[in-house]
């Protein structure tokens, strides 16, 4: 959604601002968005988003996502998980165009997929 976004999609631009007007950016995001090689022009409004850190708690978080979901028969990826404990334990909502993440959808928390 971010590199949407940063290459000028208002269409995403314009059903994430509707949802909350700051962005924010998790680390694991930054870590996709940088391996795969973004431009200049992303880099620079990668630069200006807020970064929430992957800690202690998210870990934990994470930890019990996973167990949640594999008992449900539903993994995600590692990095997805990440991703969501990151949201989850700052109190933002989860604001993606990955599908994956309905699941968590339906254990309750706050997402939304454009």
């Amino acid at each position: 959604m971010i590199i949407e976004i940063a290459r000028g999609n208002r269409e995403v631009f314009e059903k994430v601002s509707a949802l909350d007007n700051t962005f924010y950016i998790t680390a694991i995001t930054k870590f996709e968005i940088l391996v795969g090689m973004p431009k200049k022009d992303e880099l620079i409004w990668l630069e200006a988003l807020i970064e929430l850190p992957f800690d202690g708690k998210c870990a934990e978080m994470a930890s019990y996502l996973h167990k949640k979901l594999m008992k449900q028969v539903t993994p995600m990826s590692l990095r997805d998980l990440f991703i969501a404990s990151i949201a989850i334990v700052n109190g933002m909502p989860i604001i993606t165009l990955d599908e994956n993440f309905k699941v968590l959808k339906e254990l309750g928390f706050d997402v939304h997929v454009i």
